[in-house]
């Protein structure tokens, strides 16, 4: 029999994910709240929240990429053009550095 120890990265990415979180739950907007600019970068915002938390997390990590990649386009277009790509980019390179960490973290106990 053998068993998977991927225990290394779970914590710090827990850790990460919780700080970013709570440090964009507690930034505040500098616009008005019925502006565009207000719900664009609150969209921004939300989408690199999920792209910090799809660290790691596996299938669910995808699904949150994937969400953050749509919040993305959807940044570019209300215009934060560097946060949309930034999301963009990050939604595609962070799944796939993951991966490898997660497979690279893999262990084998006889």
């Amino acid at each position: 029999m053998f068993g998977l120890n991927i225990t290394a990265i779970d914590w710090l990415s827990w850790v990460v994910a919780i700080g970013v979180t709570v440090y964009i739950a507690r930034a505040e907007n500098p616009f008005d709240n019925d502006s565009d600019e207000y719900q664009a970068l609150r969209l921004c915002r939300i989408g690199l929240v999920l792209l910090v938390w799809s660290f790691g997390f596996g299938l669910l990590g995808l699904a949150f990429a994937l969400t953050s990649f749509i919040l993305g386009i959807i940044g570019i277009v209300k215009g934060r053009t560097a946060y949309g790509i930034g999301l963009i980019v990050g939604s595609i390179l962070l799944p796939i550095i993951s991966f490898f960490c997660t497979i690279s973290n893999l262990t084998l106990d006889n």
